[in-house]
This record gives structure tokens, C-alpha cells and sequence, in this order.
């Protein structure tokens, strides 16, 4: 009885797939970053020129930083720029910081002000 139940419990659950995997990952890490910039800078980046000098002085591995700028340069994924941070941190997950592209008309991940990664809730896609 035990088993059936926790396979049907598993029906239920969705897991995900190693490219959400790294999506939500390079959501996370532009956010991350983002954030470090603004403590260190005292102000947020400006554009990708922005964080990119950024990353340069704070990690010589180019491949970290082409998996993050990249998708900003080509518009794979949409950062907002000149956000002002709050100090508190609950005030900052009340507002997206970026999201994927297709998020408007597909659905995919938002990034929070906080720097969370979460569903977009936001899509003009019929569901």
C-alpha cells in the first residue's frame, strides 16, 4: 500500500529538466551578480558593457562570463537596468529584475529584485 502510494505521489510531482536546470542557474547567477555589482559599485549596471567590466575584474574565466552575457547580448534573456535596490530584500522580490524572452508569450522564469528565480506568472499565452 505503502508503494502504490508513493508512486502516485510521483505522478503528481514534476520535475525539472536539465535545461530548466540551467536556465533557473544563469537566472540565478545574473542576479546574483547583479546584486554583487550594485554593493561593490554602489549603483546597478547600466547595460551589459556594465556588467561585463564587472565580471572581467572579478573573474578571469571567460566561459563564466559568456554563460551569463551572452544571453544578454543576443536578448535571450531581458535584464532591467538602473533599478534602484532596496536594503530590504522582501521589497525587492516585489519586482522583476529580468525574465527569459519568451516569457511574455510563452511563460519560462522570471528573475526577482531579490535575486529569486521563479515561474513567470506573467504570459499571454493561453493556459
Amino acid at each position: 500500500m505503502l508503494i502504490l502510494l508513493a508512486g502516485s505521489l510521483m505522478v503528481g510531482c514534476q520535475r525539472d529538466t536539465p535545461d530548466d536546470t540551467l536556465r533557473k542557474a544563469r537566472l540565478s547567477k545574473l542576479g546574483m551578480t547583479y546584486h554583487a555589482f550594485n554593493m561593490i559599485e554602489r549603483r546597478t549596471p547600466r547595460d551589459a558593457d556594465d556588467l561585463t567590466r564587472y565580471l572581467k575584474a572579478q573573474n578571469k574565466e571567460p566561459d563564466a562570463i559568456a554563460f551569463l552575457i551572452d544571453p544578454l547580448r543576443s536578448g535571450e534573456i531581458v535584464l532591467i537596468w538602473n533599478v534602484t535596490l532596496s536594503e530590504d530584500g522582501e521589497a525587492n522580490d516585489r519586482f522583476v529584475l529580468g525574465y527569459e524572452k519568451a516569457v511574455p508569450q510563452a511563460g519560462g522564469y522570471n528573475l526577482t529584485g531579490g535575486a529569486f528565480v521563479e515561474k513567470s506568472r506573467w504570459s499571454n499565452s493561453p493556459t
